[in-house]
């Protein structure tokens, strides 16, 4: 006696997963005022990269070790931060506000996306998925000096956002 197996169906495949691919860096314009709160960004940024670098500081040997192989060491590494993206106009053209999750659950303006850049970024916040992350970048460092002693000084806080699709 012939036995025959029942034909099985094929199995799906699974749809492909679209790949989301970087679309393009921003720099945030802006944050060198004063927020639509009249809160100045630059020491909402401080204060938020304190309250997110608390714990690990570097010690003065780290600090010195660094500077082996590095011109500046920033006490606050590039970080990232949680942003949203708000369209909105401004003297009648689009622009996209930057804001910044300063605490928890608290989003607060930290700048803009560039003019350039605004129509197209809202574009693409309208006919597609996306993604946007951001990494706040400056702040004080340390370096050597011409007679190899260790200064301080300090660069306004920077955001790059990268948006992907």
């Amino acid at each position: 006696m012939l036995f025959f197996k029942k034909k099985q169906k094929p199995e799906k495949e699974p749809a492909p997963v679209k790949e989301m691919r970087t679309l393009e860096e921003f720099k945030v314009h802006g944050m060198s005022y004063k927020n639509d709160a009249n809160t100045d960004i630059q020491k909402l940024l401080k204060e938020f990269a304190k309250d997110e670098y608390a714990d690990d500081k570097l010690t003065a040997s780290e600090i010195r070790e660094e500077l082996e192989y590095e011109d500046k060491v920033y006490l606050y590494p590039m970080m990232d931060i949680n942003v949203k993206l708000e369209p909105t106009e401004f003297e009648g053209k689009p622009a996209v506000k930057v804001l910044g999750e300063t605490s928890p659950l608290v989003y607060e303006h930290i700048g803009w996306i560039p003019k350039r850049d605004a129509a197209r970024v809202i574009e693409i916040m309208n006919a597609r998925d996306y993604k946007v992350t951001a990494e706040l970048v400056g702040g004080p460092f340390k370096y050597r000096d011409d007679d190899d002693k260790i200064k301080s000084d300090s660069t306004e806080y920077g955001c790059r956002i990268y948006l992907t699709f």
